[in-house]
């Protein structure tokens, strides 16, 4: 389980809006994992790799197919995650948090979400 007390602010949003997909529609867990993985491993020729978002412009290579449902539900959640603050409160408690920043990555999204649908299996 993670640590919610050293998790960021906006990590913590996005595993509560992806539990509320997962609760919403159980099936769709095993594909965020699945999401997450095939974005992890993506097939670079650098050596650099790793979750880096471009699972969204690989949805035609065979070995991802079936995961434009759980994309969309990752995107949903970056688009409303990537704006800012609704209210002034939650403006000061971002400015509270240490670093203050209102940025993630669609990479962070779909990492986060694929280790949110972990634990909300009840996994390790």
């Amino acid at each position: 389980k993670v640590d919610p007390n050293t998790m960021s602010l906006k990590s913590k949003i996005v595993r509560k809006k992806i539990t509320s997909y997962i609760y919403q529609d159980r099936t769709i867990a095993g594909p965020l994992l699945r999401l997450a993985f095939h974005d992890a491993a993506t097939r670079e020729g650098s050596t650099t790799g790793g979750s880096n978002g471009s699972v969204q412009y690989e949805l035609s290579w065979s070995e991802n197919r079936a995961l434009s449902r759980p994309l969309k539900i990752v995107k949903q959640v970056y688009q409303d995650v990537s704006l800012p603050p609704p209210s002034a409160l939650a403006t000061v408690a971002l400015s509270a948090q240490k670093g203050g920043d209102w940025k993630i990555s669609l990479a962070d999204v779909i990492a986060l979400a694929g280790a949110q649908a972990v634990e909300v299996a009840g996994g390790p």
